[in-house]
């Protein structure tokens, strides 16, 4: 009963469509939830041994053939998820946040989880050492902080040419 609530309650804030799915395109489909910006959802995943805090965010396709081409969501993951000086990563891993204090896995990743020809659900999963659970806040902010360094100053150089040099 309490989880039925949980769900109940977290789906009526989703708008409600034509009855029957049949009639409804990708192309009609609005944003899901709230506007592109600050995260519209936050969780921590429930596990106790590998807790991880994650972030979703719903933004707008203009163009769905240059984004499938371009890929600039796979370059900010990318970016988000490097170890650089300055970067998320080592910002997580000098507060004690990271599980690791080397490079052996990455402790950041992202990805688009769903989207339609207007938008995309773009994800990012940042795991935590145990007691950073309780410090969920904090790492919610160097995130936002990151993306919104991202923003402004756009992905750094070295991290596109590995991007790059992956893909060629």
């Amino acid at each position: 009963p309490i989880i039925a609530a949980l769900v109940a309650a977290a789906f009526a804030r989703v708008p409600a469509g034509p009855a029957d799915p049949a009639t409804v395109s990708a192309a009609t489909v609005g944003l899901p939830f709230g506007a592109a910006g600050a995260p519209a959802a936050a969780f921590l995943s429930p596990s106790r041994k590998r807790p991880a805090l994650c972030l979703a965010w719903c933004l707008p396709v203009e163009d769905r053939v240059v984004t499938a081409r371009r890929k600039p969501l796979a370059l900010v993951a990318a970016a988000l998820g490097s170890p650089h000086e300055g970067g998320l990563v080592e910002a997580l891993r000098q507060r004690g946040l990271a599980p690791l204090g080397v490079e052996v896995e990455p402790c950041v990743t992202a990805r688009t989880v769903v989207g339609t020809a207007g938008w995309v659900l773009w994800q990012v999963e940042v795991a935590l050492r145990p007691e950073g659970r309780q410090r969920w806040g904090e790492v919610r902010g160097l995130v936002q902080e990151a993306v919104a360094l991202l923003a402004r100053e756009g992905v750094p150089t070295h991290v596109a040419a590995e991007v790059q040099a992956v893909v060629d």
